[in-house]
């Protein structure tokens, strides 16, 4: 097992500092901008809340963590672990994207809604998310050689069959997790850890899927949270059996990333986003 003190301790002090449930229902009932913008100062969101551009900057703050974290791991074998764990986020961008192709929403609603990766950077984002569908999306992709690309594209004869997302949803995440499992075949407790995770999540996953190729979609921001709650579930479990094991950074990146994806919805509550009321069910505690 790789020793992993130092990163973890550091990762439970900066954990600590997370709005959580409550936190982020204090904020949505915040009266203006800039009393909501007084409580992020106040948490792992305050570099974030210095920026013009709130939302943009928390995505990146994601990017920033997962960055930090690495440098502080020991040991070059629970490093290539960590990145290439990267490959499950690249594929949350990209099924959000799609998604809000599909429905034909703004670009500016789905760039708000997907968070940029190493891999899927700004930029990058923006450029997918003004695509007219997902043959045109997999064409950018093909032509910047992504390791996405041909999945999706062997998965388009059955999407324009049946109209589902969900067969495009099943190549992505199947792609993702057949390279984080290759980075995982050892037996040390950290490609343990990531193999139970990475097993759990396609679990949850092939559910999602099935049931939307049941025609039983629900709104994105639903889905998302839904699928967020029990992997952090599962990760938190891992984290308490194995607190000297990746599974603790793990756990607090997932936890920022649905913080951030539900502060990004905050910041589009009464305008893009979902309405107030549906937005305290979100904030239910993972």
């Amino acid at each position: 097992m790789a020793r992993l003190d130092f990163v973890n301790a550091r990762v439970r002090a900066r954990r600590s500092r997370l709005l959580g449930a409550s936190g982020l229902r204090e904020l949505l009932w915040r009266a203006s901008p800039e009393e909501r913008l007084t409580l992020l100062r106040q948490s792992i969101h305050a570099e974030a809340a210095q920026r013009p551009d709130v939302a943009s900057a928390l995505t990146r703050s994601v990017i920033v963590e997962r960055r930090r974290i690495e440098e502080h791991i020991e040991g070059r074998r629970p490093r290539a672990l960590w990145r290439a764990l990267g490959r499950l986020d690249d594929a949350e961008a990209l099924k959000t994207i799609l998604r809000g192709l599909a429905r034909g929403q703004p670009a500016s609603v789905i760039v708000a809604l997907a968070q940029s990766t190493a891999e899927l950077p700004d930029e990058e984002i923006v450029e997918l998310a003004n695509q007219t569908g997902a043959d045109a999306l997999v064409e950018v992709l093909r032509r910047r050689e992504s390791r996405f690309a041909s999945p999706l594209a062997a998965a388009l004869p059955a999407w324009r069959r049946d109209n589902q997302l969900g067969h495009l949803d099943a190549a992505i995440d199947g792609a993702a997790r057949k390279e984080v499992l290759s980075a995982a075949q050892a037996h040390d407790e950290d490609s343990v850890v990531l193999r139970r995770v990475i097993e759990r999540q396609a679990d949850a996953l092939e559910r999602a899927n099935a049931a939307k190729l049941e025609g039983g979609e629900a709104a994105p921001w639903v889905f998302d949270r839904a699928l967020e709650r029990e992997q952090l579930s599962a990760l938190r479990r891992e984290a308490r059996a194995r607190p000297l094991s990746l599974a603790v950074p793990l756990l607090f990146l997932g936890e920022l990333r649905a913080e951030v994806r539900l502060l990004r919805l905050i910041l589009l509550t009464g305008e893009l986003g979902p309405p107030a009321d549906e937005m305290l069910t979100l904030l239910e505690p993972a």
